[in-house]
């Protein structure tokens, strides 16, 4: 099995604030405690990969400041892949302020740095050559600029028969819409929560009751909308069948990079020939473990996904 994932979402570093409430607009709150970590989509994608076995490589540029040498000092010393990052001296890193109530509910503010833009001659002839499958974040599709860059890229990558997973995010109404149109065609599988997939019915006008359908018509094989803690709801194109996954309970501290673990999950069922109700199943226990710790990723291995998942 080639295990190479090429992971299209840029690095950042994320800033935690842990504050007992999130405050009423204009008033005051107290923070707990605060810490920072590397962290962005492409980030959390790749730490669930690699615990798993898999062999990922995160596609981004990084500035030459304190925020990107912390980002090039952790891949390092993490043993992750640094073949398609590029320094640009001249850029700031991009930061995410997260603010997370005891809850575990978190608010994010982010600036935007290097790590949206894209060049083709980041990713090595070789490294397409042994991708596959290719993780695609909204969040990379947010800078115009890139934007059509980065699909050119998609269509080639897709004829060499790579399978390709799409996670919205959250900002999809700020990314054109006819590129967003243009990924939706260009992927296998799509995986928003259940808020973005208000988002993306309400931007292409798509009637409710044939939500699934639209989406199998643009090309899609797989539709999977992620409810949290209520669990999965998984389409499949040539079925008329919705099937509901139930996640799995845990006491949960910080859902920040949960949806990024379940996409890593999902990436390493399917890459091991899973169906996809046990790829979905696996990836809910990376999801709910991602929880049970601060931060938006962890170290895990497959024993401790069996714990919570059983033979899942």
């Amino acid at each position: 099995m080639n295990q190479h994932i090429l992971l299209l979402g840029g690095i950042i570093i994320d800033e935690y604030l842990l504050v007992s409430e999130f405050p009423t607009r204009g008033e005051d709150t107290f923070i707990r405690d605060s810490f920072q970590q590397v962290g962005g989509c492409a980030i959390n994608v790749a730490v669930t990969l690699k615990n798993l076995g898999l062999i990922p490589h995160v596609v981004s540029v990084i500035g030459a400041d304190d925020r990107g040498k912390e980002i090039d000092n952790y891949l390092q010393n993490q043993g992750l892949s640094r073949e398609a990052i590029q320094v640009n001296p001249k850029e700031k890193t991009g930061y995410c302020i997260s603010l997370v109530e005891k809850s575990g509910e978190r608010t994010f503010m982010t600036f935007k740095g290097c790590e949206s833009q894209f060049y083709t001659e980041l990713i090595s002839d070789q490294l397409l050559e042994n991708t596959s499958f290719l993780f695609v974040t909204g969040y990379y599709l947010l800078d115009f600029k890139f934007a059509s860059t980065i699909i050119t890229f998609i269509q080639k990558i897709k004829e060499l028969g790579v399978k390709i997973l799409f996670d919205p995010g959250s900002l999809l109404s700020k990314i054109d819409q006819n590129i967003l149109l243009s990924m939706i065609k260009l992927s296998d599988i799509i995986t928003p929560n259940s808020g973005e997939l208000e988002k993306l019915i309400s931007l292409f006008e798509i009637e409710k009751e044939n939500c699934p359908e639209w989406f199998f018509k643009h090309g899609v094989s797989w539709l999977i909308e992620k409810r949290g803690n209520h669990g999965v709801n998984l389409w499949e194109n040539r079925s008329d069948k919705n099937l509901f996954i139930p996640t799995y309970q845990v006491k949960s501290i910080d859902t920040s990079g949960a949806g990024d673990s379940f996409a890593g999950g999902l990436i390493y069922g399917i890459l091991q020939g899973y169906n996809m109700q046990k790829s979905v199943m696996l990836a809910n226990a990376c999801g709910a473990i991602t929880t049970t710790y601060m931060g938006p990723h962890i170290k895990f291995n497959l024993n401790d996904i069996l714990k919570i998942a059983g033979e899942y």
